[in-house]
């Protein structure tokens, strides 16, 4: 591994850019840029092509590595990256800032090789109503180059905020807060990223931790616009919540991650001919703590296989991959069949540990993710689990986020058309601000 990329890949690695397509906008099929990660077409190769697949070498780079005093100023990275058509990358930071409260940057190719990072939004700087510290979810970019997100904390009550930033012209933004939850059981805490469907409405998750690290109440928001402001309501709730974000099928059909009292679960959510979500619980998952069960935001294939990850519970578990896959009467009221497709090892065997964001399909249907801990170091890994065709997948570590000198990846990858995978580490860093990496296939 290389702490930065070399020339060659560089120039390579720039003429590719303008290709990065992983995080489409919205478009009119009812799948949000949110959700579309979970949703692109796997093509499935015959096991003659992909089962004596090379190991590709793999470069990782510190593609934005933050300055002490500088812009961006913030800190802290615990979602995933965000894409536009023109090669910029956009995140967030969870704390740091002017304010201390997060902010939300944008890094770009500067025309030479290298890449700027700006901050188009530090939070805590829009008045009484602003939110605080984002949480795990990526922006959603629709196809106006708006970007919409959600806080933690903060908002008018101090519930947390969903929030819209627009491009005002000149490399300026303008935030508006369009809604503040209320508290209460099921209305605080919005840990995670919105998903959006073809008439503009937005959809959410609640953590509602009743602090101590102990997470209850969990539920669903759908939040739709009205002569200007947004009307919330609940759609879904459950006893137990957890970090995961939405995903959405072609039909607008919403799955997640819920519990039936202490049982994690895999849900759907689908309207009826009266526009009411009825959930339908597709997996239960053994009794246990919903931190050491299902984790990340669920992906979706062509087949609607679900796929996703577990965070393992130290002592028989450092997580998995996994996939769910339908009976073959999807109207049935059978349970789905959970199948583990990889189970991390850790750092004594230079694999990957514990992974909280979801995972990252390709048009091959391999399957791209990270992992907080393990690797080199105990610092986190970048891992790929190429198909062989045949339902089996082979592991393989791509980069160890130490080798960047970041630290603690805790969001979800997005890939560009060259196969080239691009992240953020919450920590790390020249300054331990956490660095915007980019692992290159060679």
């Amino acid at each position: 591994m290389y702490s930065a990329v070399s020339a060659t890949a560089a120039a390579t690695s720039d003429a590719n850019r303008l290709n990065i397509s992983l995080e489409p906008k919205v478009d009119s099929n009812k799948l949000a840029a949110a959700a579309v990660r979970g949703a692109l077409a796997v093509a499935l190769l015959s096991a003659l092509l992909l089962g004596a697949r090379p190991a590709h070498a793999q470069t990782i780079n510190d593609l934005y590595n933050p300055p002490e005093y500088g812009d961006p100023l913030g800190t802290g990275s615990l979602a995933g990256l965000v894409a536009d058509g023109a090669g910029n990358f956009y995140g967030t930071t969870n704390n740091g800032g002017l304010y201390q409260s997060g902010m939300v940057f944008e890094v770009s190719p500067n025309g030479s090789g290298g890449w700027n990072g700006t901050t188009i939004y530090t939070f805590g700087s829009g008045g009484a109503d602003d939110g605080s510290e984002p949480g795990y979810g990526p922006l959603l970019l629709d196809n106006a180059g708006n970007l919409w997100g959600t806080t933690e904390s903060g908002g008018a009550n101090g519930y947390g905020a969903v929030f819209e930033l627009s491009p005002a012209g000149g490399g300026n933004w303008t935030e508006t807060t369009i809604y503040s939850f209320t508290g209460g059981t099921y209305n605080y805490d919005p840990i995670n990223g919105l998903i959006m469907d073809s008439s503009g409405n937005l959809y959410g998750t609640t953590l509602n931790s009743s602090g101590g690290g102990v997470l209850s109440s969990g539920a669903v928001y759908e939040l739709s616009p009205s002569d200007g402001a947004w009307t919330e309501q609940i759609i879904y709730a459950y006893p137990r919540g957890n970090r995961a974000g939405l995903t959405m099928d072609y039909a607008g059909n919403i799955y997640g991650l819920g519990s039936v009292g202490d049982q994690p679960t895999i849900y759907e959510l689908s309207q009826n001919h009266f526009g009411e979500w009825v959930p339908t619980v597709l997996f239960t998952f053994p009794a246990s703590s919903p931190d050491y069960g299902p984790q990340g935001t669920l992906a979706l294939d062509k087949e609607l296989n679900l796929y996703g990850t577990t965070f393992g519970n130290n002592k028989k578990s450092l997580g998995a991959v996994f996939e769910l896959i339908p009976p073959n009467n999807r109207k049935s009221k059978k349970q789905w069949t959970k199948k583990v497709l990889h189970s991390f090892q850790g750092e004594a065997t230079g694999d990957g540990a514990k992974p909280y964001a979801g995972v990252t399909l390709d048009k091959s249907g391999n399957i791209y993710g990270t992992t907080a801990f393990g690797g080199s170091g105990n610092y986190g890994a970048v891992y790929e689990l190429f198909n062989y065709g045949d339902g089996s997948y082979g592991e393989a570590v791509l980069a160890n986020t130490s080798d960047a000198s970041g630290i603690a990846p805790y969001g979800a990858v997005i890939l560009d058309s060259a196969g080239n995978v691009y992240g953020a580490t919450a920590y790390g860093g020249s300054y331990n601000l956490g660095i915007v990496y980019e692992v290159t296939n060679n």
